[in-house]
Parts: structure tokens; sequence; C-alpha cells
């Protein structure tokens, strides 16, 4: 990811870096159903003091697809910025349909493949983009960017599903209504999103506040978990 054009490591080359970021893991979960990982860094603060914090969450469905959470702590939310996930993917990238990517092999038709789709929000663009430190050995010389312009604090919610044949799947990816004690609750706070591929509907639920209250999701799941997904009943507690 980049914030307002900067790395949070200092590229002097495809090899080099001017800097150092030293992260914390803080939760990393491995079972049969899933795997789960968060982790922060405040390299971006050294180089501009109003974003103190980048956290990263990724949930992984064995087997099905991937949810990307990009969150972002301002210090100011009166100053606007501009966030972005970079997805370096090995082939080339089409872009089917408005916040959904496809990216396309050009070998056989079993090699692998995946659908890319990040959430609407406003001030959201997506576009493919030439690689800015291109690699010689490298089958796709672009990259993809989800770019989000926002005041103060902001958020990029990206899921990846694999696939092979030449037909891409069907996808969706919805943020769904959060509420805690009555109160709508943003997605900076809270995430909940719907994710359909295809004909298959699946709920997935992470709040950042560290609160200890229930959730109401979209009127449809409450949960007092941290994490909740619908498929996973030792989630959904």
């Amino acid at each position: 990811a980049t914030v307002n054009g900067m790395d949070a490591l200092i590229i002097q080359n495809q090899w080099r870096r001017g800097n150092r970021v030293i992260p914390e893991i803080e939760r990393w979960v491995k079972e049969p159903e899933y795997a789960y990982f968060s982790g922060v860094h405040d390299a971006y603060e050294l180089r501009d003091p109003s974003i103190p914090a980048h956290r990263r969450k990724i949930f992984y469905l064995r087997g099905e697809y991937w949810i990307v959470v990009d969150r972002f702590t301002a210090s100011d939310e009166a100053r606007e910025h501009d966030y972005v996930q970079h997805f370096h993917l090995p082939t080339p990238v089409t872009q089917s349909k408005p916040q959904q990517t496809i990216a396309f092999s050009e070998l056989a038709d079993s090699a692998p493949k995946a659908g890319v789709i990040c959430a609407a929000a406003p001030g959201l663009t997506v576009t493919v983009e030439p690689n800015p430190y291109p690699d010689e050995h490298s089958d796709n010389p672009d990259h993809l960017m989800h770019s989000l312009t926002t005041k103060g604090s902001g958020i990029l919610v990206t899921v990846i599903a694999p696939f092979s044949g030449e037909t891409a799947p069907d996808l969706k990816l919805e943020i769904l209504d959060v509420r805690c004690n009555g109160k709508k609750l943003t997605p900076w706070q809270a995430t909940a999103l719907a994710i359909t591929i295809d004909d298959k509907r699946d709920v997935y639920f992470d709040q950042h506040m560290h609160w200890n209250l229930r959730f109401d999701i979209d009127g449809e799941y409450s949960t007092q978990g941290r994490l909740f997904h619908s498929r996973i009943p030792s989630l959904n507690r």
C-alpha cells in the first residue's frame, strides 16, 4: 500500500531500501477452515506524522478466497489523503466492470487466474497502471491499483477469488450495515461484507475497535466475537 504517494519503505531501487519497517503481528490464526492475520506498523508516521498507523488484515477461506483489509489511521480528520492498494499480479489484467478486475493468464485454460473486487466507496477508483518497478522476468508489466481519496482515516477492502477455465466467476462485494447498541458504525470501525461468487453468498464481519459488545449485522446476524463468517460455526459466537 501507499499513502499520499509514499511507500512505507524508501525504495532506492529494485533491491535496496532506505529505511526499515518493524511491524507488529497482532493476531495470527490457523484453523482447518480458515487462516487469519492482523499486523500493524507505524512507518508512514516517520515520513508523514499525520498517518500514525497502517493495519493490514487478511482472511483466507481455505480453497475459496482471500479478504484483504488495509486500514489507515489519520491524526487529522479534516486533511485529505490518498490511500492506494497495489496488486502485483503475475498475469495480464483486464477490468470487466467497475470495481471488478479479472486477472487472466495467457497460458493454458488450467493456469491459475483470479477475480479481484474492491468494496465500493466514495472517492474510490480502480485502475490498471504501469508497474513503477518493473521486473524484466515478469509476465505482466502492469499492476492493479485501488485508490481512495478521502478526508481523515480510510479503509480499503478487497476480495481475491481464484478460478480456472475461461469463464470468470460473477463476483459481488457489498458493505453491510453494522450496529452496536443501536448506533450505526462505519466500515473503519467494523467491517461487514456480503461476498457473492456466482450463486454462493457469504457474510463476513471483522470489528476493529476491540469492543466486547454485541454487533448486529444487517439485521441478519449478530455476534459478540471479533470475527464472524456465516459458514464457520466456530467463529459465530
